[in-house]
């Protein structure tokens, strides 16, 4: 209960660093999916295909062979509109990723710590004493000093 209470009187003092970091850690992992989306394969096929296309449509304006740089040309030209199209019907729709929640859901998720620690004691134990072994709670008159971390 008194690691509770220290919990508790230590928030506002470290929500906006949690805050920070949480939106840290919720755009790392959107960008992390950003980057596996589906496409991204296709992505780079359709790169590559435009450069050819690119080079060839600067042969076609350089060289005296037009009809075969031109079947060549139409050939790549459907390659790359076709994968494309499965390009396109491989994105994700946008709002897939789920937006970062508001201040005010980040900061009821921080307080929670608290509510969670006073709903399950033994759990709470458990759980702190695994996450920061390292640490010693020392009581300083109506609240505790922490030492043991770095």
């Amino acid at each position: 209960m008194a690691v509770a209470h220290t919990i508790r009187a230590t928030v506002d003092q470290y929500r906006p660093e949690f805050e920070r970091a949480f939106r840290a850690e919720w755009a790392t992992a959107a960008a992390r999916l950003a980057s596996i989306a589906p496409s991204a394969e296709l992505d780079e096929e359709v790169g590559r295909l435009t450069a050819r296309v690119d080079r060839l449509t600067d042969l076609l304006a350089e060289n005296g062979d037009v009809e075969a740089i031109l079947r060549r040309l139409r050939a790549e030209e459907a390659k790359l509109r076709e994968l494309r199209e499965r390009r396109d019907a491989l994105v994700a729709p946008k709002g897939s990723i789920p937006p970062p929640p508001s201040g005010e859901n980040v900061r009821a998720y921080f307080e929670d710590v608290a509510g969670t620690l006073l709903g399950s004691p033994e759990g709470a134990r458990e759980a702190l004493s695994t996450a920061f072994s390292a640490i010693t709670l020392r009581p300083v008159g109506r609240s505790y000093r922490a030492t043991g971390w770095s």
